[in-house]
């Protein structure tokens, strides 16, 4: 995951995957999130964005030349200070080994 940020400001978070077998599952993770946006929640969801072509996943290719699919979400606002004590350290640890890799 990276975050792409636009030259008009808006933030978007990029989802890159090397296993193209993953496709439906991604798929599926959109139109679960889109269903639950259309019963408008007190709350925002990464909804990924679609191509013009009308699909959430795009396919591309890595500098490489490794095929990857991808999708774009809007960046939702927030950081771990909202989240629950319990879960600041288990994410604050994720995110260290993330960016360690």
């Amino acid at each position: 995951m990276w975050q792409a940020d636009a030259v008009y400001g808006q933030s978007y978070v990029l989802r890159l995957s090397p296993n193209l077998s993953r496709a439906p599952r991604m798929r599926y993770e959109a139109q679960l999130l889109q269903a639950l946006e259309d019963q408008h929640p007190p709350f925002r969801l990464p909804v990924p964005l679609r191509a013009t072509n009308g699909d959430c996943i795009v396919p591309c290719e890595s500098e490489q030349g490794t095929r990857m699919i991808a999708t774009l979400s809007p960046l939702l606002p927030g950081n771990l200070h909202d989240r629950p004590p319990e879960r600041h350290d288990l994410l604050s640890a994720s995110h260290a080994a993330l960016t360690l890799a």
